[in-house]
Parts: C-alpha cells; structure tokens; sequence
C-alpha cells in the first residue's frame, strides 16, 4: 500500500471514530463472551429460501433481535473457507494475509517443532504471518481472557484461531478425538473431559445415524420420487471419523463441546471478555460428492445446523444472560459446483494445458528468442521462468501482460489476468477481485478463467483451485446480535474487511495490524441503543 492510500485510510478511520466517540461503548457494555458463528459452504438464496421451516430459535432468532446485513461482500472470490476465515479474524484480503489462492495450507501448517495433542499429526500455527482480533485480546488482558475457535478441521480450527489464541480444537479423523497442537497452553477444563467414557464420540459412533430429520417433503420444487425422500447412513469401516465429519452430525458435536467450553468460561472470576468461534459447515458428502442442497441431505444439513445453533444460543443465555453476551453470525459462500451429480453438462469448448504451455512458449520465443519462458502450465494458471526473463534482462510485467493476451486468445478462455498489474489495471472489477485472493508471495503469472462450457482434455499439474474461479460478486450475510434487541435489515454493501475492525472496537482493543477498514457503525449501534422488545 503506498503512502497516499495510507494517508487516505488513516484521515478516513479519524473521520469515522470522531464520528462514533460522541457516544462511545461504555466499559460496561463491552460483552463478556464474543460468539462468532461462521458457516461454510453456505447459498445464502438457498438458506433464504428453507428460513421459514428454522422455527424461531435459531436463525430466525439471530436476525429477531439483531441486524441482518444481506448484501455482505468479501470482495475476491473464495477458493476455499480458509481464506474467508482469515479475512474474517484479521480484517485484511488474502494478498496481506497471504491465505489465498495457491496457498499450501497444509505445508503451511506442518511442524517439526511442536506435536499433536490427540493427534498423530504435527501441525501449528506458527508460520501464519499475520494477527487476528482474538490475538490482541489475549496481549492486552494478558492472556487473562480466552479465545477458542472449534470446527471439525485443523485447518478452519488453526487459522481461525491464528499463532496468540488459547486453544483451537479439531476431530482427529482417525482416532475420533477432539485434538489439538502443542503450540496452544491454555486448554479448556472440559477438553480433556470431552474425549473420556461414555461422552466421547469414539463410545458413541457405531450408534450414531445420519437419517432425515426435516420433513419428508421438499421444500422447493426442484425435487425427485417420493421413494427417494429418506435416508439413513451409519459409520463403519476404516474412514468412519472421515465419513462422520462429512454430514451434519459433526456440526452436533461441534455443539455439544462448544455448550462445555461456554460453561467452563461463565465460572471464570476474572471479568475479562472472551471469544468463542464456532465453525459449521454445511456442505454434506457422501465419499467425494457433495450433496445437492436441493436434495434430502443437504435439506437436512440445513435444518440440523439451524438446530445446533439453537442449542448454542440458548445455553449462552442462560450461562451468561443476554446483556452479556454479542453474537456474530457470517455465512461463506460455497465453492463446490450446486448441481446434481448426474445431471450432464453441455460441453461446446475444448482446453488444454499441455497445447497452451506448448504455444505460449512459441509465441514468447517469437517475441524475446528461443528458450523455455514457460516452467508450467495448469488448467487455470501458468507459471513462468522468472530467472530466465531477469536474466534476459526483460520485464517481467511486460512477459506476463504478452502472455495473458496471447491466451485469452484460447478457445474457450474466458478471462486471462496477468498478475503483475498497475493501480489502474485493479480498479476493473474482475482484476480488483482477483488482486484480493492473490497473496503477495505468490509465484502465478498469469490466471485463466475458462468458460463454464468448456471441458479440460488433459491434467498437467495440480489445480490452484478445484473448481473454476467465478469472479462474479457473490452475496453473503452478515448477522450482528445482542440477544434481547430490534431485529433490523441492511440491503446496502457492507465489507467483510470491516468485521474485525468492528470487533476490535466493541471490544474497546486495537485492530488487528493488516486491518484495511474502518467499523461497520449498524453494528456499533447495537452495542449503544440496544431496545428491548
């Protein structure tokens, strides 16, 4: 960011705290328990559309007695829930904190140093480079406050919660366990009583079923036989923990662990406050296929994690009362194709990666002379020799501009972005979009969007992203809640960048450092005015 923009961000956060500090957030009303509810793989038209089958005590609660912003913009495409999450906790884009498309996270979370708690996996988030609010929190209170995050993967758990959480806890997929990392010092009481006798989910799995428990008939029109509506899937074999945390069952023990952790905090005496993020997915597999959300399974998904937040709100309230407690609940949009598995697609296109490699590299050649410009080449991305074309004495922007030209050119390419791009190059809406997912760190060159239509013939290389990027503005919701409060709707953009930012303010703490916005003010009202119905 160079100093004019952050000149600009600076006089603009003054503009708006001034604004705010006529009536700040008294030390009274910063909540003791900050809930954060993120729920992945969510269409937010579909969620929209089963809400009045939720009952009252969930979902619909939420939105009641809170603010319910609907047109919530992460604004870059999301690849895979991590990026969001990150986002989410550290008010920046994946550029600044470098969780973005092409990111190893798995590599990234491997460690030699630290080992698994329940886990034979050694993982850590020591290599994350960036802060979450969650991290301030525990530096200013002296780590007398706590901030858990618990999804069923290490993944979502360990960059949710960053390198200063207390703890952040998963499901082993082979044992069954709740895990975690030795790099976390400050375990709940309940984690170790959650894997003990009859409570632990290893007792209990061999009779755990997945069966319907929404109503048998559809809930859109979009449905099959009637003998199709039922379902019934129990756990067995060698990946029945992996088949588990692929249904919404995992999003009940999620529950039920997270109802201990929020017990555990309400006898705490010090009255500093904590964060508890809570992460439910509510994509449903079965092996590899994600279940169409039209289909019985993905209704089921949807009601049963409606429940499952029920259940938490009601024991937040009564553990800590309402006027303790600020609920957040974000959706993050799904990034699996929402089509039925047997449902064949139109293919009028042909692309592939081997034949682009081959032709970049001539065209390149014909432009700078004989050499190999082109180290590889995927389905959506190709990678250039950076050494060679520093050592040509070339333009690496220059390279890369000639040769998301050329490729754009492809039948059945449907944008090309080159990744070296200027100030006025990123003010264009799909590069605006795609600068944001892209981590500074990253050693893409050129981007390739394909047509819908098209088919890939052949597979040189892995993927950056396993499905296509769509560039288009997907809407996500954002919930803001003090339970007890007047339900609101906001239709106007808000960003997600502004969350933790928001959050921070509330909780009367800095922002996180790559914290690019200033706070969302409807959600600041909350805390100030809050009406009682």
């Amino acid at each position: 960011m160079n100093k004019k923009n952050r000149l600009t961000q600076l006089l603009s956060s003054l503009i708006v705290l001034s604004a705010l500090s006529s009536h700040p957030i008294k030390a009274q009303e910063v909540p003791k328990l900050l809930l954060y509810i993120h729920l992945t793989g969510v269409d937010t038209d579909i969620l929209e559309s089963y809400q009045p089958y939720f009952g009252e005590q969930g979902i619909n609660r939420l939105i009641k007695e809170g603010t319910l912003f609907r047109n919530a913009d992460y604004e870059f495409p999301i690849t895979h829930p991590t990026q969001a999450l990150a986002t989410l906790m550290t008010g920046a884009y994946p550029s600044q904190h470098q969780i973005g498309l092409g990111t190893d996270c798995k590599a990234l979370l491997s460690s030699k140093n630290q080992r698994g708690v329940n886990t034979s996996e050694r993982l850590s988030p020591e290599l994350l480079p960036y802060e979450t609010v969650g991290n301030v929190l525990l530096e200013l209170s002296n780590n007398k406050s706590a901030v858990y995050t618990i999804a069923a993967n290490a993944q979502e758990a360990l960059i949710s919660s960053g390198t200063g959480a207390s703890g952040a806890f998963w499901i082993d997929d082979l044992k069954g366990l709740w895990a975690s990392s030795s790099w976390y010092t400050y375990f709940p009481k309940s984690f170790a009583q959650i894997n003990t006798g009859k409570e632990s989910l290893r007792e209990r799995i061999h009779a755990l079923k997945w069966s319907g428990q929404a109503p048998t008939r559809f809930y859109l029109p979009y449905s099959r036989d009637l003998k199709e509506h039922s379902f019934n899937y129990t756990f067995t074999g060698r990946d029945l923990y992996k088949s588990f945390k692929k249904t919404p069952l995992v999003n009940e023990e999620i529950t039920r662990f997270t109802q201990k952790v929020l017990h555990d905090l309400s006898h705490q005496k010090e009255g500093y406050p904590s964060i508890v993020n809570v992460v439910y997915d509510l994509n449903a597999f079965r092996g590899h296929s994600c279940f169409s959300p039209y289909s019985p399974e993905g209704i089921d998904t949807y009601v049963r994690t409606n429940h499952s937040i029920e259940e938490l709100l009601r024991s937040l309230e009564k553990l800590f009362g309402r006027e303790q407690c600020y609920v957040i609940l974000s959706t993050i949009p799904n990034t699996y194709p929402r089509t039925e598995v047997h449902t064949p697609k139109k293919k009028l296109y042909t692309f592939s990666s081997q034949r682009c490699l081959a032709l970049t590299n001539l065209y390149l050649s014909a432009l700078y002379g004989k050499a190999e410009w082109v180290q590889r080449c995927t389905s959506d991305a190709l990678f250039l020799d950076r050494a060679l074309i520093e050592q040509k004495g070339l333009s690496l922007k220059e390279v890369q501009r000639k040769a998301a030209f050329f490729i754009k050119e492809f039948e059945g390419v449907d944008y090309t972005y080159a990744t070296f791009v200027t100030k006025e190059e990123i003010n264009e809406e799909i590069a605006h979009r795609l600068h944001h997912l892209l981590p500074r760190s990253t050693n893409v060159d050129v981007l390739i969007g394909l047509h819908y239509a098209t088919e890939i013939v052949d597979s040189r290389g892995q993927r950056l992203s396993p499905y296509p990027i769509s560039t288009s503005p997907t809407n996500a919701w954002l919930i803001a809640t003090r339970l007890g409060g007047k339900g609101q709707e906001i239709f106007s953009p808000v960003r997600m960048v502004a969350v933790a930012p928001t959050l921070s303010y509330i909780l009367r703490i800095r922002p996180p450092t790559h914290a690019v916005a200033t706070p969302i003010q409807e959600m600041l009202q909350i805390m100030r005015h809050r009406e009682t119905k």
